[in-house]
This record gives structure tokens, C-alpha cells and sequence, in this order.
């Protein structure tokens, strides 16, 4: 029963962190509408590219503490 708690807890830990990754991206995403500085906008394409490696290796994190056999589908990339 512990085991089991422990591992809902390191889920739900990792699953917080994919929902803020994917919210500062969608963030950075908006943010470059609103800019029409060069120096800004390469600024901000630079910090989503890190944001997005690290949405990547959140998910397989999440997916790694999943059990076998269960996927869920991401609606963005």
C-alpha cells in the first residue's frame, strides 16, 4: 500500500511539472506576437527550445512511472 501511494505521489509530482512546462511554453509561444524587437525574439525562441527539451524529458519521466501498458496521447508537442 505505501509502494503504491508513493508512486500516485511521484506521478502526480511529475504530471505537475508537465502541466507548468506546457503552460510557459504556450506563454513563450504568445509572447513572440508581441514582440518585434530581433534581439527579443531570438531571446525567446532560444528559452522555448530549452522549454521544450525540457517538456520532453518531463513526459518520459511521467511515462517511466506509469504502469506497462498505459500511454496517454499529449494534445501538443
Amino acid at each position: 500500500l505505501m509502494k503504491r501511494l508513493i508512486n500516485l505521489l511521484a506521478r502526480s509530482i511529475a504530471l505537475c511539472e508537465v502541466r507548468c512546462l506546457e503552460i510557459e511554453l504556450h506563454d513563450q509561444t504568445d509572447a513572440l506576437q508581441h514582440v518585434s524587437d530581433v534581439d527579443a525574439c531570438r531571446a525567446i525562441c532560444t528559452a522555448r527550445d530549452a522549454t521544450q527539451r525540457a517538456l520532453l524529458k518531463a513526459r518520459q519521466h511521467y511515462l517511466s512511472l506509469l504502469p506497462p501498458g498505459h500511454c496517454p496521447t499529449w494534445r501538443n508537442a
